[in-house]
């Protein structure tokens, strides 16, 4: 008698494996699910980009204004003419391109662009100019001795040259007068000339001497000793960059990235007599050399932004308003960032600081 015929594993009439509407539901089930992680993704990243965007921007808005602050506690060392303060200086440097250049003798100048007004709203950046010398000698001005003798115009006398070296770089001023920056090239040493300081101008050691302008001061004059390695720096911004301006070699070089708005103002001790508390901040440019000596401080703001945009539905919506500042008495001062495309698109962090031009006080 023969057995039946059976196929392990399969039943009588039946196959295995999914049917079409089986498929179709899985894939459905599986696109949901790839869709909410995708989601989920997608909100987890927008945080964490919002919270890195917000900490590069307080990084680096921390780190710019710290450089900032740090030269501005130095400016004016060696800059203590006093009644010649604001001063134009006539500066030339043969390496410097152009070779011909103007600085003001202040510790701090405040650079407001040309359209812009003293009022609350604020929208091109300031630029800050900040000055001080290197002398480990001198800090205050040297009498020019009487010209008792015909001097060439590459010459000053001295009533002492003690602190003088060569390749220091100096600034003569009078009292209603140009100031000029020069640059030691002789200290004589034979009879009758040790009181005198050259400043020859066509030697490509000493580039800071102008070979046309015929310095004119008396003995009402004096001589500022900078020292070799001054400071003259403008820091300011550009493309959405914090930058550094070597003024002596005309050198620009980033400092900090996503910094989009600076504001500074003056702070004036404007007591009867002087006591060394400011009373008055502005960003008035002082006029005469009594108005740069009531200039104790100075107040900063700066503006650092995320580096990543964060776009909406709908639109931008990272940022809905200015940022603000105490720049305008007791006031707070709008910091307009409205000049930046999209700046609704990104999010920002605001520092301020108030900075005591020690050398200022100390005088």
């Amino acid at each position: 008698m023969k057995m039946p015929f059976f196929t392990l594993g399969k039943a009588p009439g039946k196959s295995l494996g999914f049917s079409l509407i089986e498929v179709m539901v899985a894939m459905v089930i599986g696109l949901l699910g790839t869709i909410v992680i995708f989601q989920v993704f997608a909100v987890s990243e927008g945080q964490k980009r919002t919270t890195t965007g917000g900490g590069e921007a307080q990084q680096n808005g921390a780190i710019a204004l710290f450089n900032i602050e740090r030269e501005g506690r130095m400016a004016g060392y060696g800059v203590a003419a006093l009644a010649s303060l604001g001063c134009p200086i006539l500066a030339y440097n043969a390496n410097r391109n152009p070779k011909n250049f103007n600085l003001t003798l202040a510790p701090i100048v405040i650079t407001r662009p040309p359209e812009q007004a003293p009022v609350a709203v604020t929208t091109a950046p300031d630029q800050i100019t900040l000055m001080y010398g290197s002398s480990n000698t001198l800090s205050s001005p040297v009498r020019l001795g009487s010209p008792d003798m015909l001097l060439p115009t590459d010459a000053y006398r001295m009533v002492n040259r003690f602190g003088f070296a060569l390749g220091n770089l100096v600034i003569a001023v009078q009292p209603l007068k140009n100031c000029t920056l020069a640059q030691i090239t002789e200290l004589p040493a034979d009879a009758g000339n040790t009181l005198i300081i050259r400043h020859n101008s066509g030697d490509v050691d000493y580039p800071y001497n102008d070979p046309n302008v015929a310095d004119a001061y008396t003995s009402a004059g004096s001589l500022l000793d900078l020292g070799l390695a001054p400071t003259a720096i403008t820091y300011f911004i550009s493309n959405n960059q914090l930058q550094m301006r070597d003024e002596l070699t005309g050198v620009s070089t980033p400092i900090m990235e996503h910094i989009v708005q600076m504001q500074a103002q003056y702070g004036k001790d404007t007591s009867v007599p002087a006591d060394g508390i400011v009373d008055v901040w502005d960003d008035i440019p002082p006029a005469n050399a009594a108005v740069w000596q009531q200039v104790m401080a100075m107040r900063l703001a700066l503006v650092a932004r995320s580096p990543q945009p964060e776009n909406a539905a709908g639109g931008c919506k990272a940022t809905a308003a200015n940022p603000e500042w105490i720049g305008s008495g007791s006031a707070t001062s709008i910091l307009d960032l409205s000049l930046l495309p999209d700046w609704r698109c990104y999010r920002y962090k605001t520092f301020q600081t108030t900075v005591p031009l020690r050398n200022a006080i100390w005088r």
